[in-house]
């Protein structure tokens, strides 16, 4: 895996828009994205699932299945979310990003586990 405290870093951008959620893929974006300037990242995917409910499993065809495909490609380090419930649905979704060798890491600080 990369280092994660450099350039080098290749980061994924995970955004998701819940119906009634005020905080839009439009704005999530890019604070994401700042997220990662300001570590020195670089994002190289974004990938928006735009209306999936939480309690709808995330399959083929998501961009979350997507993410996967690019962190089992060896094509990302890191994935970045603005908070945890747009990251995951459920606690052992927690452990789905390390499964694949992805860290996790919230612009709100919820989780960072590139630390």
């Amino acid at each position: 895996m990369s280092n994660l405290n450099s350039a080098s870093c290749r980061v994924a951008v995970f955004t998701r828009q819940s119906k009634g959620d005020p905080d839009g893929i439009e704005r999530q974006l890019p604070r994401a994205r700042k997220l990662a300037e300001f570590r020195g990242w670089t994002v190289v995917h974004t990938h928006a699932d735009d209306g999936p409910s939480a309690s709808k499993q995330r399959g083929p065809g998501t961009q979350w299945a997507r993410m996967l495909a690019d962190a089992n490609a060896g094509r990302i380090d890191t994935v970045i979310a603005v908070d945890l419930d747009h990251l995951l649905r459920t606690t052992l979704d927690l452990n789905v990003p390390m499964d694949h060798n992805v860290m996790a890491v919230t612009v709100d600080g919820e989780i960072d586990l590139s630390t």
